[in-house]
């Protein structure tokens, strides 16, 4: 029986002898379900930025888009096996392994520089404590 990626948590090999040839197929990708979901989420909020955005309300945004992109970001090292990302609820994980990711060369470092400076937004966006750019 093959597993379906949406239903799977962990990689996968699959190999069928057909017509007296193997074929092999592999996905080394864990947490699918929970990969899916994430993203999910993270387009449910960046859809919220873009109106916030339309809007003009600045702030409502910075927080939005941060909190999309956060979630891009562990959707993308959820396809990892790492237990302390799966049972961590701290931003500070998240963070460190993605910039990580990025000092590597396994993401678009643009990506990781859009998560720091969005980070860094965020507290002045949500509590006032300076203007925005």
């Amino acid at each position: 029986m093959t597993l379906t990626r949406s239903s799977r948590k962990a990689a996968s090999l699959t190999m069928v002898l057909f017509k007296g040839r193997w074929i092999i197929a592999f996905d080394f990708r864990y947490n699918a379900t929970r990969v899916a979901a994430t993203l999910g989420a993270a387009r449910e909020f960046l859809d919220g930025a873009t109106f916030a955005l339309d809007q003009h309300h600045m702030r409502h945004f910075v927080d939005t888009l941060f909190s999309a992109t956060e979630l891009m970001a562990k959707g993308m090292l959820l396809m990892d096996a790492d237990n302390n990302l799966l049972k961590s609820k701290k931003h500070e994980i998240i963070h460190n392994k993605f910039n990580l990711t990025g000092k590597w060369g396994h993401t678009d470092p643009r990506y990781v520089r859009l998560l720091n400076r969005l980070q860094n937004l965020r507290g002045s966006a949500r509590y006032w404590t300076r203007i925005l750019p």
